[in-house]
Order: C-alpha cells, then structure tokens, then sequence
C-alpha cells in the first residue's frame, strides 16, 4: 500500500475533519484537537495529511509553535498503525524542521503509547521530563 502526505491549511479542514472522526481507538493516545478549534492550524508551522491510494485520510501531522517553543505532533487512524504512515508523517515534519532551522523540538507521548514512543526515539527524541502518564520528549537540531 502506498501513502501520500501532503501540506494542509484552511481550505482542507473538511479532509481534517473526516480524519479526526475517523481515528477509531488512536483518539485514546491523540487529544490535541480536543481542545482546539480546527482553525488553530492556521497558526501552524506546518500542518499535514497522509492519505491513502483510495483517498482516505489516515494520518495526521503538525509542527505548532507555542512561544518559543516548538510542538510536534503526530497521529495515525487506529486500523492502520504499524504501517509506517507515522515514520513517512515524521520524516516530513523532521525534513520541513531542519530546512526552516528549527533547534528544538518537544512532544508529549503517553506511557502507554509504545509504539509511538519508539518510533520518536529512532528519530532522535529523548526523554526530557516524566509528566505522569505520559513523556515530555525533545530532540535538538
């Protein structure tokens, strides 16, 4: 199966919308949009799709700067995981990260998400701070 992953603003939050109500059991480990309106990508860095060859939306991905510092985040439909859409998701944003000169990167991973917490320590994120249930990672430039 191939993937495509493409840049997403405003014009695509329909396709962002469907992705979300689609997520199935990885809603559990992917709250960000919870409590935030859709629009916030508007002030992403860089906001992401991945799709599938039948146009499917399944993974989702973002660099969001918060004062000065910068968020990453990832998510993958539940059905789908272990299928590399998170690592291609990750190169995407890592690529665009290095290009615009981003130093540092944080994120927060629950516990509980093993999967995901591997896949960020291949590419170089390191626990920075135990949260409770979850990891507060970083990786520098």
């Amino acid at each position: 199966m191939e993937f495509k992953v493409r840049k997403i603003d405003l014009h695509n939050i329909d396709a962002l919308r469907s992705f979300i109500q689609n997520l199935g059991e990885s809603s559990l480990n992917f709250r960000y949009f919870e409590s935030r309106p859709l629009n916030i990508i508007e002030n992403h860095l860089v906001t992401v799709l991945a799709s599938s060859e039948s146009g499917e939306e399944i993974g989702y991905g973002h660099l969001d700067q918060e004062a000065n510092v910068i968020w990453l985040g990832i998510a993958v439909a539940g059905h789908l995981r272990g299928n590399g859409i998170g690592t291609l998701l990750m190169k995407y944003l890592l690529d665009f990260a290095d290009k615009t000169k981003v130093k540092e990167i944080r994120l927060a991973v629950d516990k509980s998400n093993d999967q995901a917490f591997k896949m960020y320590k291949r590419h170089g994120f390191d626990v920075f701070d135990d949260l409770g249930k979850s990891y507060l990672m970083v990786r520098y430039a």
